[in-house]
């Protein structure tokens, strides 16, 4: 028997590159800690393989499980600022081979697939909220074409393909302070997960 709130579905990755921590994965297992039972979505969490077709596979598996309002993707990026997405492209490009050894070089995610998906989510409202905290965010068109954009890409496509009544899209978030980091391109963990729960709550309420 559910409580009757509405339910998120947040994904992260795991380290990849060789790295032994992912500052989206640091942020998901914060998250957790963070709200409780009155917090005005009720989250269920998921850690993605960095692995091309294992990640989506298992994030639409994921959605099919949960059946969520709402599906919020995280993702790290070597940025300054959390980085809200709009737009999945249907291409990968991987700037490095994923943790199973594999890469591609501009090959689409969806042979008959269209071209790009706008993310749902009221990214606004969320935009506004998540600044109010005096945390850095910012809109982005650009998600790279790794497996943050095959993310953000597939989770759109198989919600479109289903007729599915989710709203969907991808937040970036910078790397874990550490000697890895490059100069403002960090931000700690205590500060992308109060960022999140902002924009999440603004989500419920729209």
């Amino acid at each position: 028997m559910t409580d009757g709130r509405r339910t998120a579905l947040i994904t992260a990755f795991e380290p990849f590159g060789g790295r032994e921590k992912n500052a989206a994965e640091e942020a998901l297992r914060r998250l957790a800690g963070q709200v409780g039972e009155t917090f005005p979505l009720r989250l269920e969490q998921r850690v993605l393989p960095v692995e091309a077709d294992a990640a989506a596979q298992q994030l639409c598996a994921a959605i099919d499980e949960v059946q969520p309002a709402y599906v919020v993707c995280l993702g790290e990026a070597t940025r300054g600022e959390i980085c809200l997405e709009r737009i999945g492209y249907n291409e990968r490009r991987y700037p490095m081979p994923d943790n199973t050894g594999r890469q591609f070089d501009g090959d689409p995610i969806r042979e008959d697939g269209p071209e790009s998906y706008t993310a749902t989510l009221p990214l606004d409202a969320m935009l506004e909220a998540m600044q109010a905290t005096g945390v850095p965010v910012r809109l982005s068109d650009d998600a790279g074409r790794y497996l943050c954009n095959e993310a953000l890409y597939t989770c759109l496509d198989h919600i479109a393909q289903r007729g599915l009544p989710v709203r969907a899209g991808f937040i970036h978030v910078p790397r874990v302070p550490g000697p890895d980091s490059p100069d403002g391109g960090s931000l700690p963990t205590e500060d992308v997960v109060r960022a999140l729960i902002a924009g999440l709550t603004a989500l419920a309420e729209c």
